[in-house]
């Protein structure tokens, strides 16, 4: 689906079942598009391979609910807010875009977080190469991994830059609150 700037998307009933969706913005600085959920939709994947891909620019997603699937923020000005990320068996939301904010989310019950195994299913993964990254005010645990990851051990550069982390709620995840690799 592309969104042209100024579009409002209102998204109720559900669950509606994904696999590999991709939400496409128009949107501008002062013309945004926005997708919200009315009475928090769910959209259900399979836990394993299902995704969400927020691409193009100045796109605003509020109040759904992604129940066994990822959220990729791959544009730019990406807005993830109000919204649920849970039962998902790889990392929960991966940023890979330069501008995005996650703001009062719930990341959470992503992969085992009490195996006794190191899985690296984080519930943020700030992805190298980004750019301003906010993740602000979410509450974030039980993920199999670190709440949230910052960067790769192994990354060439450009590593990510300017990331601001605040008022986050991370508590009882399998690795690390916050890890900050190379970044």
């Amino acid at each position: 689906t592309t969104l042209p700037a100024g579009a409002v998307v209102q998204v109720s009933g559900g669950p509606y079942l994904i696999g590999n969706v991709r939400w496409t913005s128009q949107g501008t600085r002062s013309n945004p598009a926005i997708i919200v959920g009315v009475g928090r939709p769910i959209f259900q994947g399979d836990t394993t391979s299902s995704w969400i891909r927020l691409l193009g620019s100045y796109l605003i997603v509020d109040g759904i609910v992604v129940d066994g699937g990822r959220v990729e923020p791959a544009g730019t000005a990406m807005v993830l807010r109000n919204s649920e990320v849970r039962n998902m068996f790889t990392t929960a939301v991966a940023i890979n875009g330069s501008g995005t904010v996650l703001y009062r989310n719930h990341i959470h019950h992503n992969g085992d977080s009490e195996n006794p195994v190191e899985r690296d299913t984080h519930g943020v993964n700030v992805m190298p190469a980004t750019y301003a990254t906010y993740v602000i005010d979410n509450d974030i645990h039980h993920n199999g991994g670190d709440g949230i990851q910052v960067g790769s051990q192994n990354a060439a550069e450009p590593w990510a830059r300017y990331v601001f982390i605040g008022g986050n709620r991370i508590y009882e995840d399998r690795e690390n609150g916050i890890d900050i690799k190379k970044s």
